[in-house]
């Protein structure tokens, strides 16, 4: 069975994250329960908002997060350290932002702060995605972008 375009775009992020040098680790979902090494990525769907056009097309902006979590270093506090991931996150998934050919465009819609403080050695961040791809609409395997 072939699969959905919305999860080869989501396949499609994972691969980007798993460029980032500046990571420990990436995984898919969120990443604040797991006792991995960090910076830790990881990313989940929030929502989707679909549009009906009468041509049988669905328009669909899937919106995503990439939760950033880091421990502050030897070298600076951890919401610089947070800065510099956020930083090196957001330029691996905006390299394509046309996920492979799959949408037409990924845009970053903002960050939302989890936590940071000064007592604190450890920081985090979500980044704020959308990004719109086009499907038949009897067939969410079908791209249409037509």
């Amino acid at each position: 069975m072939p699969d959905s375009i919305r999860k080869q775009i989501l396949m499609d992020v994972e691969a980007a994250l798993n460029t980032v040098a500046a990571l420990a680790t990436a995984v898919r979902g969120r990443p604040e329960h797991l006792n991995f090494p960090r910076p830790i990525a990881g990313f989940f769907p929030a929502t989707e908002e679909t549009e009906q056009h009468p041509d049988t097309t669905e328009l669909n902006e899937l919106n995503f997060i990439v939760r950033c979590l880091v421990d502050e270093s030897d070298e600076q506090h951890a919401l610089y350290e947070l800065e510099d991931v956020l930083l090196e996150v957001e330029k691996a998934v905006k390299a394509d932002p046309t996920r492979g050919g799959l949408a037409e465009y990924t845009n970053k819609t903002g960050i939302k702060y989890l936590y940071v403080d000064a007592e604190l050695p450890r920081a985090g961040a979500d980044l704020l995605f959308r990004a719109r791809y086009a499907t038949e609409e009897s067939d969410p395997t079908h791209q249409n972008m037509d």
